[in-house]
């Protein structure tokens, strides 16, 4: 267990979703660890705890985004260190952050040189691989609003394509005038590209647009929601 004055800790859930997975990095002020289905975050400042919760939340969506299977972290453990250097924990009844995660394992990068290759191994569990798009979303409230209403999307199925409608929305307003043209091109699409998603989620949304036509599959409309919030985050700096 980590070694910081405060932190949160809980559960992955489902257990086993990350394996054998045992990794510890630190971002800004904050160190974050995952061992076994158990996740940790520790910090020096009491103040800081809604913002670790909120990184948490972050790294949660961003790996969600990229591996496309439910996952949520069960951040019901809390912990303090005294001045004798124990500490005492509390335990909340709930405290879920939501994500969704992805059908690959791994994936290979290569890189030539000469005749000679080097082959290095990426492994898709990683929290700490999800650090460039959870830094962007930290920075850009449309990314971060995205990202979790995708996730709100596979999680809560209740409501079929409400979260693909709240995400498209989210970065289109984001983008400003013209932000359906905008945002298509940025996928090196049209308009009617984005459109089409949009227009197709309304007919399953509560207050629905009574003159919506379903123009794609809901599959179809997944598909391009996840083009579009990556090409939306590609362009961030």
């Amino acid at each position: 267990m980590m070694d910081t004055k405060f932190g949160l800790r809980g559960d992955i859930v489902p257990a086993g979703a990350l394996g054998d997975l045992a990794e510890s990095f630190a971002d800004g002020p904050f160190q974050i660890s995952v061992n076994s289905g158990i996740i940790e975050i520790g910090y020096e400042d009491e103040s800081q705890c809604e913002a670790a919760r909120e990184l948490i939340r972050q790294y949660i969506d961003a790996s969600s985004f990229a591996r496309n299977q439910p996952l949520s972290a069960n951040l019901n453990q809390s912990w303090r260190k005294r001045l004798e250097g124990d500490k005492v924990f509390a335990v909340c009844i709930s405290c879920t952050v939501h994500v969704t995660a992805d059908v690959e394992a791994r994936t290979t990068e290569v890189t030539q040189t000469g005749t000679a290759s080097v082959v290095k191994i990426f492994d898709s569990r990683s929290l700490a691989s999800q650090r460039d798009i959870t830094s962007k979303a930290r920075k850009n409230p449309e990314l971060s609003s995205a990202l979790r209403y995708l996730n709100e999307e596979v999680v809560g199925d209740d409501r079929p394509l409400y979260g693909i409608y709240k995400a498209l929305e989210a970065l289109t307003s984001g983008l400003g005038n013209d932000g359906r043209v905008r945002l298509g091109a940025l996928a090196g699409e049209d308009k009617k590209f984005v459109s089409d998603v949009m227009e197709t989620a309304q007919t399953t949304r509560h207050h629905a647009d009574p003159n919506a036509r379903a123009l794609l599959s809901e599959g179809e409309c997944r598909e391009r929601a996840r083009r579009l919030i990556d090409a939306y985050a590609q362009s961030l700096s």
